[in-house]
């Protein structure tokens, strides 16, 4: 009953409706809707084609879906591609699935957001291969998480000038996998000097700051991060 409802769910929400003008784009969002939707059921190869039944005479067609769904899938090994100065299981605790989990293609694609949200690699990407071709779809899902890492240090320096304060520089150094475990540590210096300020009022504001903030973006759960340091 419960997948019912969610299939009639989806039905209601598709793109291709009746009453809408019908062409071969329509059609194929019509196959990726289904596709993304049955992988969000927990099937993680199914095949889906639709068919077309062309009525010229009133200028109407019957769009048919035919599914072969396939097993149920849950998620089996993880494998990492790419990761050399970040350690495996770093990469793999910010993917929102373990082994045995029910399959969702939703849950790929957070973990590729959280994977590229550590601010670490230029490339990240979580997907599922295809079983090789003659092979049985298989219930146990094989993930693959790819990346390529960026340069973990980073500097930038500016300068500027404000009215009020002058001539304006700051400086800052970014490790982004900071003594490992994907830890950034920044350290900024800002200084508001004065000079060649124009103050009507007389008063010329100079101001001199420092930071170095750690970011622990693991604390028991990828969810949650803590940034501390002082100022």
């Amino acid at each position: 009953p419960v997948a019912r409802e969610r299939w009639a769910s989806f039905q209601r929400n598709v793109s291709v409706r009746e009453g809408r003008r019908l062409d071969q784009f329509s059609l194929i969002q019509l196959q990726s809707e289904t596709l993304e939707w049955l992988q969000n059921q927990g099937y993680a190869y199914p095949r889906v084609r639709a068919t077309t039944d062309v009525d010229t005479t009133r200028n109407r067609a019957d769009v048919r879906l035919f599914a072969d769904v396939g097993p149920i899938g849950r998620f089996g090994a993880i494998e990492i591609e790419g990761a050399t100065s970040v350690r495996d299981r770093v990469v793999a605790r910010e993917l929102p699935f373990r082994r045995g989990d029910r399959f969702s293609l939703r849950d790929l694609t957070e973990g590729q957001r959280q994977i590229f949200d550590l601010n670490l690699f230029q490339i990240a990407l979580v997907d599922a291969p295809e079983p090789p071709s003659g092979q049985a779809r298989d219930s146990t899902v094989r993930i693959r998480v790819r990346v390529t890492e960026g340069k973990p240090r980073l500097l930038r320096a500016n300068l500027g000038y404000l009215t009020q304060s002058g001539g304006r520089a700051q400086a800052q150094w970014t490790h982004r996998n900071f003594l490992g475990d994907a830890r950034t540590f920044t350290a900024t210096a800002t200084a508001e000097t004065g000079f060649l300020a124009l103050a009507g009022d007389g008063i010329v504001a100079r101001r001199y700051s420092a930071a170095t903030p750690l970011r622990q973006p693991y604390i028991f759960d990828r969810r949650l991060s803590l940034t501390t340091g002082p100022s």
